[in-house]
């Protein structure tokens, strides 16, 4: 867990290396005021005061920020790149993809920006996280998860209408770095039962450094309710003394003199008028608590984690809230600190993935660390996410996510053995911003190339020695549009041979003449043999060719010359 206090800590000094200060928001904000700002103490207490309380009054200026919003901020261009554009609408093919919908808990987390430019200048960083839930199977989750986007996007909203004033006047004065306000979330546990969040705002804004605070939910699967701690616990005072005894094993008393009781009881057991709610998330084999910049100590503190385990404290937290799945996925998305057993001694280990020192080109060296060990690799690109695997027979797996050159994706995987992390193998593809929450069915998007550049998506699972294998031969292609743009699509030159699909499946045996001028749609394809097409009565079909050389052929004839639209990145 130090480990993590360590990244954090090196994380913000770097920053500060490169851009001004911070605040942070709501009743920690009062401390970490008083150290970060060095410019215009009167504009410091008027923004002191203005800052008090924000995180809760947020949901009642959601709608009025809404509106304030349109026309302020759009998804910048490019920025997310895994994702859609903001203006960017994915058409999903409603047949396949209801036929091929996993049951199961299917989570995207975005990132959405609202920021500001002079021209090429980024001035301010506005950057918050978007949620969502397959809504067919979860409809109270997807409600839920709707407002939380609500509250994600107005506390972003606010905080840029609050500061830009302030940094356009500082820009006048000479000022020639950015604010930031990141908002980073940290999926700790997401399953059909819960699905529990950390959520991180990192605030810079012209002082020393910046600072953190925590935000959290803990959602019920099936209702959407939100679960509070005496929902979960069946002593909140005893949580409370759990949390202290665990704060005063892994950080030393002269970071907080006064020690940790006051502050961690307001929270939890709400105590005194100043209370407010800790940030807290379960996993699977504890709760854990995050306490941001200030809150408990000073500076050097860091933000401190710990995790109360179940088995350490038996019947602190509700039974249905400790019952392990026999096999589950936790995410790294945000290069969190998660908790598992690796070496079955009955202790938990910190598992933590960090990328730095650039290689050549896109190479990066990737440290897998558990707890004070670790292990390094020299990955084929530049580190994206992370996944731990835990499958029936208790083995672990980690999968780790980087883009390579020429935009390839790569997924590294790794058996945990002990507190080392053993190469397993390589796989192409990657998850965009999809979750992986079920190691035996979870999406994985890869870049495809026949008859034109997209990319698309097919079911796998976590095979035999944690190999990626694929439960579907075929790729659903993800076809965005952008603004008023029509979908894209191929024209016949001459006429074209199809292999008709009939409305159960089956695929003709012999092919039928499509004439020139017939438009076709992409749907699905292998990206060697055929891409399946849907034609504007609605009617499929399967275009055949060879491509997987170049030129790639239809028919012995070469694909330009039988379309009008193929188009190839790069």
């Amino acid at each position: 867990m130090k480990k993590r206090v360590a990244v954090l800590l090196f994380a913000v000094c770097m920053t500060s290396l490169t851009a001004c200060g911070g605040v942070v928001s709501g009743q920690v904000a009062e401390k970490v005021l008083e150290g970060l700002m060095t410019k215009d103490s009167g504009k410091d207490e008027e923004e002191k005061a203005d800052n008090d309380g924000k995180i809760k009054d947020s949901k009642e200026k959601e709608e009025q920020n809404k509106g304030e919003n349109s026309g302020q901020g759009e998804a910048e261009t490019g920025e997310a790149a895994d994702s859609a554009d903001s203006k960017g609408i994915e058409k999903a093919d409603s047949v396949a993809d209801k036929a091929e919908k996993n049951k199961s808990l299917e989570l995207r987390l975005e990132k959405r920006y609202l920021n500001e430019h002079n021209g090429s200048e980024l001035l301010m960083q506005v950057e918050y996280p978007f949620l969502s839930v397959n809504q067919e199977n979860f409809p109270g989750l997807f409600s839920a998860m709707e407002s939380l986007n609500g509250e994600c996007e107005a506390q972003a909203v606010q905080w840029k209408q609050k500061k830009l004033p302030y940094l356009q006047e500082a820009i006048n004065y000479g000022y020639s770095r950015g604010y930031e306000y990141v908002q980073t979330m940290h999926v700790h546990r997401a399953d059909a039962q819960l699905v529990s969040i950390i959520d991180e705002h990192y605030e810079y804004t012209g002082g020393a450094h910046g600072g953190i605070y925590f935000t959290s939910k803990t959602l019920d699967s099936a209702t959407g309710r939100e679960l509070s701690l005496a929902d979960v616990t069946t002593d909140l005072q005893g949580l409370a003394d759990a949390v202290i005894k665990e704060l005063n094993k892994e950080y030393p008393v002269e970071y907080a003199p006064e020690g940790y009781r006051d502050t961690v009881e307001s929270q939890i057991v709400k105590q005194g008028p100043d209370a407010y709610d800790a940030s807290w998330a379960l996993n699977y084999h504890g709760i854990i608590f995050d306490f941001g910049s200030y809150e408990l100590g000073a500076y050097a503190m860091g933000c401190p984690e710990v995790i109360v385990p179940f088995d350490q404290y038996p019947g602190l937290i509700k039974e249905e809230y400790t019952r392990v799945p026999e096999e589950y996925v936790v995410s790294l998305k945000n290069a969190t600190t998660v908790y598992e057993d690796v070496d079955g001694d009955g202790s938990l280990e910190t598992v933590f993935v960090s990328a730095y020192g650039a290689q050549d080109g896109y190479r990066q060296t990737i440290h897998i660390y558990i707890d004070e060990t670790s292990t390094e690799y020299n990955a084929e690109g530049w580190f994206n996410e992370a996944y731990l695997i835990h499958l029936k027979d208790g083995s672990l797996y980690l999968y780790v996510c980087v883009s390579a050159e020429d935009d390839e994706r790569i997924i590294h995987i790794f058996r945990i053995s002990g507190e080392s992390a053993v190469f397993v193998e390589d796989a192409h593809g990657y998850f965009g911003d999809g979750m992986m929450e079920n190691p035996g069915c979870f999406r994985v998007y890869d870049g495809l190339d026949a008859l034109s550049t997209y990319s698309g998506y097919r079911d796998c699972r976590v095979g035999d020695g944690g190999r990626l294998e694929a439960l579907d031969d075929a790729y659903t292609i993800v076809n965005y549009t952008y603004g008023d743009e029509p979908e894209r699509h191929l024209t016949a030159k001459i006429p074209i041979p199809a292999w008709m699909i009939s409305e159960d499946g089956s695929v003709a045996e012999t092919p039928e003449q499509l004439p020139a001028g017939t438009r076709l749609y992409f749907r699905r394809t292998d990206n060697r043999t055929f891409v399946e097409m849907e034609l504007e009565d609605g009617r499929r079909c399967q275009i055949r060719g060879d491509f997987t050389t170049w030129p790639k052929t239809i028919n012995g004839i070469e694909e330009n010359d039988c379309f009008d639209g193929i188009m190839y990145a790069g």
